[in-house]
């Protein structure tokens, strides 16, 4: 059996936004749109800004733009793949091959003690987390979250702990256990 979910660019890019983050918008494009206004209605007004000041307004709003869409890129092919009896995992800076047979898995409530993390080495964002964190029970696990989903698969094997969550996520849970997987009891 042979599955995978992987992003492209425009999930990732998508992933910034969604699902609507209320202080995201408050500490960044509110401010953004703010900028942008007050130098188009100076413009509209008659006013000719100097040149430094105009550089820096749109300095303002194309550094952290472009930074966001630069770094995003990094993101583009993060997910899972499950042929073989492996399951590889890119969640940068996490990329690791894992032997199906060897692991135990737990398909757990996302909002349980195995959610909730704080990211120590990694990438997030309101819809896209991938790196370690440490999880809401004191584990550290590699995480690779998109969007919303009301569960996850959790994963321990090698002494490490995995946590894959997206929608539809089960699908890959039902796929391990198929393939040799044994189920966890994890109630931490």
């Amino acid at each position: 059996m042979s599955m995978s979910y992987h992003l492209d660019y425009l999930s990732v890019l998508k992933a910034i936004v969604l699902p609507f983050d209320p202080v995201f918008s408050l500490l960044v494009v509110v401010p953004l749109l703010a900028v942008a206004a007050w130098l188009a209605w100076r413009i509209k007004r008659g006013d000719q800004p100097k040149v430094a000041l105009t550089l820096s307004l749109i300095l303002v709003i194309v550094i952290p733009v472009g930074a966001t869409l630069g770094i995003s890129v990094s993101q583009v092919g993060t997910g899972w793949e499950l042929a073989d009896g492996k399951l590889d995992i890119k969640a940068p800076p996490v990329d690791v091959s894992l032997a199906v047979d060897k692991m135990q898995v737990a398909f757990v409530e996302s909002d349980g003690p195995w959610g909730g993390w704080f990211r120590s080495n990694g990438y997030g964002t309101t819809g896209l987390t991938t790196g370690w964190c440490q999880l809401k029970n004191g584990k550290t696990a590699a995480v690779f979250r998109h969007l919303q989903s009301a569960k996850m698969v959790v994963i321990f094997v090698n002494k490490e702990y995995y946590v894959i969550a997206h929608p539809g996520v089960e699908t890959l849970y039902r796929a391990l256990i198929a393939e040799g997987a044994s189920e966890a009891d994890l109630e931490e």
